[in-house]
């Protein structure tokens, strides 16, 4: 089954990560171990981001959950992990999901999420 996840976009971030320059966002997926996709990055993009992009693969019956990360992408540095979170989706066709995910930020203390719409086909 053909599975659509579209990022529209990611909210509740802290603006600024370093002392002069603001966030650069973007939101990398997972689904099981061997796929993994990320949208491209919103630079100086501060506490929200807009994306509207879509990831399609093929699901396996075994995994219905896609971990969700919104990273800052850094320059020097490895990339920094903001948030993270879980989708829970029904693996049938005809499934049609569209909303904000709640996503945990550990470090900060914000409730961040993303808004994104999953189909199955």
């Amino acid at each position: 089954m053909k599975v659509s996840v579209t990022v529209h976009s990611a909210a509740g971030f802290q603006g600024h990560t370093g002392l002069f320059n603001k966030s650069d966002l973007y939101v990398e997926c997972h689904y099981g171990t061997f796929h993994s996709w990320h949208t491209k990055t919103a630079k100086d993009a501060g506490s929200n981001a807009d994306f509207e992009e879509t990831w399609t693969f093929d699901s396996n019956d075994s995994h219905s959950e896609i971990t969700i990360k919104v990273r800052d992408a850094r320059h020097l540095k490895l990339d920094e992990t903001l948030a993270e979170g879980a989708f829970t989706f029904e693996q049938r066709p005809g499934y049609f999901y569209t909303g904000e995910v709640g996503l945990v930020d550990e470090k900060h203390g914000d409730e961040p999420s993303v808004r994104l719409t999953v189909k199955c086909e």
